[in-house]
């Protein structure tokens, strides 16, 4: 298993590092610059081999790589042997040594371009554009919109011909455009909703949308001995794609429960991860129906029954938290905050958010079947600019899996165009980002190295192809734009120094140019220690 792992990482990064280098190593050919190495990994190697005068080789640890030029110390111009200039790096005019040294950053580019381009062009499997659980006052919901309401076509057009960026048909030059009617897939049923009365612009509508995106619960249900339940509207028969806020939508229907259990008795009531079909068994014998009664729903019975949304049980504490030192615990089942019944771990989010600040609450909740309470004073957390109020709970939350479904393909030249397009945004997107740490908006936390790149790859590969290429196209982006900070050491350090250079019309000393280096080896190696520092604590300490 961790073998497989492995492998994917190396199947996802060994292509970013090796388009990154060819592009140094086509540019220092085209300009006839000697390569000694074309090293994909640092340290010992594993395995070389000669051609074209220079040793390819692939080393020990492929998190990174590296092109060596003759000629490449920029200080020792003087010792070039004369017959040796033509092929020597620090030979070059400054225009060949800047395309040699943009050409890694602009190879990552190209190779973004090509897989987003080749996905738009063979269409990519894409997550339906589903909707969330909705609150009562929400405006979606006045408009006839329920959780789970899956989005077909918009004023009659399907919805890869809908811009979902701007909110404007494509091609129609328009700006944004009303809404009159959007279908909709309900329950494996199309629904249509005309919606003209509501005078509403496509791009008010999409932010709207997404604002209740599609995290939807398992209907696995608690009672306060801590049984697990799954509740499903037909009898013997348990559905792991239908949630319980699809459930929950519905009217006048009779819902049956059953009670379930881990066939792994030593991971029960822990709230593992991955819960499905094969690591549950089921007592059909347990069968109890819940009668709704016109004008209710599922979740005000459940809840009146003393059943209640799994993602209510605690599934781990954060040390020293608020919550730890009240003593709550692993497997407590969280009912109420300040009296005020919780239905759902967004609920308790929700209503923290609303206490005052400093302020003592009181949490419900049932540990062996007994009720208890305790009081703590949340703590105050900033997470992007706003304060957050936290107890310190991880939640047992269980998701729906996401379906995807196959976007049409479009043509050669659209499909080239949306390259050029998804390139650019993103690399916007992503110098947004780390402005966002330079300026404190974010925090360094969010930082992530070989640990949290391997877990994303390896998640995205189990989910498909097309997302583990999507993936490949923007690290590759984000390795594109990091290596063009003007950092010493790093590309976008070294055409700093072209540019002085020609500022300074002559070569910078070599004392400064050595601080310079220094300098930037020092930085570089506090990003990357922050890097591993963060995956530590992310993966292994937890």
């Amino acid at each position: 298993m961790i073998l497989d792992k492995v492998l994917i990482f190396l199947l996802f990064l060994c292509p970013l590092v090796f388009f990154h280098e060819l592009g140094h190593y086509l540019f220092a050919k085209l300009f006839k610059v000697r390569v000694e190495t074309f090293s994909i990994g640092f340290g010992p190697k594993l395995f070389s081999f000669n051609k074209f005068g220079t040793e390819f080789t692939f080393s020990l640890f492929p998190l990174g790589g590296y092109v060596k030029m003759y000629g490449d110390d920029l200080g020792a111009r003087d010792s070039i042997p004369k017959e040796e200039r033509p092929f020597a790096f620090n030979q070059k005019g400054k225009w060949a040594r800047f395309w040699i040294v943009f050409g890694g950053p602009l190879a990552n580019f190209i190779l973004a371009f090509v897989l987003f381009s080749f996905l738009t062009f063979k269409g990519e499997m894409m997550p339906e554009v589903k909707l969330g659980f909705l609150p009562q006052d929400s405006k979606l919901k006045e408009m006839g919109f329920l959780a789970g309401d899956i989005l077909q076509s918009i004023n009659g057009l399907p919805l890869d011909e809908v811009s979902l960026e701007d909110g404007s048909e494509e091609g129609d030059g328009e700006e944004s455009t009303l809404l009159q009617e959007i279908s909709i897939l309900r329950q494996g049923s199309k629904v249509s909703l005309s919606l003209t009365s509501f005078s509403l612009e496509l791009k008010e509508f999409f932010h709207l949308f997404m604002s209740h995106p599609a995290r939807m619960r398992r209907p696995i249900l608690v009672d306060t001995r801590g049984n697990l339940y799954f509740v499903t509207p037909t009898a013997k028969k348990i559905d792991f794609e239908v949630s319980l806020e699809e459930l929950s939508s519905m009217k006048q229907q009779d819902f049956f429960l059953y009670r379930f259990s881990w066939k792994n008795t030593a991971v029960e009531g822990k709230g593992v991860r991955p819960f499905d079909d094969s690591s549950i068994a089921f007592d059909y014998s347990s069968e109890k129906k819940l009668n709704i009664k016109k004008g209710e729903f599922l979740n005000d019975v459940l809840l009146r029954e003393q059943f209640y949304p799994y993602d209510l049980v605690v599934q781990s504490i954060v040390e020293e938290s608020p919550a730890a030192k009240a003593l709550l615990r692993a497997g407590d089942l969280i009912v109420s905050l300040n009296g005020q019944r919780v239905s759902s771990f967004e609920d308790l989010r929700s209503f923290l958010q609303k206490t005052e600040d400093y302020s003592t609450v009181k949490i419900g909740y049932y540990r062996f079947a007994e009720r208890k309470e305790i009081s703590l004073i949340p703590a105050i957390t900033e997470q992007a600019g706003e304060k957050m109020k936290t107890i310190g709970v991880y939640s047992s939350l269980q998701l729906v899996p996401t379906r995807f479904i196959k976007a049409k393909g479009k043509s050669f030249f659209e499909s080239i165009q949306s390259g050029f397009f998804k390139v650019g945004d993103i690399s916007l997107k992503m110098l947004e980002g780390f402005k966002k740490l330079f300026t404190s908006e974010a925090s360094l936390k969010t930082i992530g190295g070989p640990l949290a790149i391997g877990k994303v790859a390896v998640d995205t590969f189990t989910l498909g192809f097309d997302h583990f290429l999507r993936l490949m196209a923007m690290i590759s982006i984000n390795l594109g734009v990091i290596n063009l900070f003007p950092i010493p050491v790093l590309d976008g350090g070294h055409i700093v120094f072209i540019i002085l250079e020609v500022l300074n019309r002559g070569p910078l000393s070599q004392k400064k140019m050595e601080r310079a280096q220094q300098f930037g080896a020092t930085l570089l190696f506090i990003l990357i220690f922050l890097a591993i520092f963060n995956d530590v604590g992310r993966f292994i300490l937890n």
